[in-house]
């Protein structure tokens, strides 16, 4: 599955696989689960995050967290809305897991 998603952002006009001198641009939660499936890094993703015009929320992070997208980014995220981090965040997959235990 991951192999076509490559496949299809790579053949897509509007695809994130763009020219290598344009910069990574986001605009919401799911440009960036996008983003960190097609292999950028958590550098490239935070500056894109950054430099974007879209108003971020405290949603964001957490949509994020599930998509599976790396605690750093989330972090750098949460950082810049000025939320403070907690050792709970994470995704719903693995809390359901835990719940799960008992």
């Amino acid at each position: 599955m991951r192999w076509f998603l490559m496949l299809l952002l790579t053949y897509t006009p509007t695809g994130l696989a763009q020219d290598g001198d344009s910069p990574l641009q986001v605009a919401s939660a799911r440009d960036i689960t996008k983003a960190a499936e097609a292999g950028k890094s958590d550098g490239e993703i935070l500056a894109a995050i950054k430099s974007s015009t879209h108003e971020w929320r405290a949603k964001d992070v957490f949509d994020i967290l599930d998509g599976g997208v790396s605690e750093d980014v989330a972090r750098g995220l949460a950082s810049q809305l000025g939320l403070y981090w907690e050792d709970w965040y994470r995704p719903l997959d693995d809390i359901a897991a835990d719940a799960r235990k008992f």
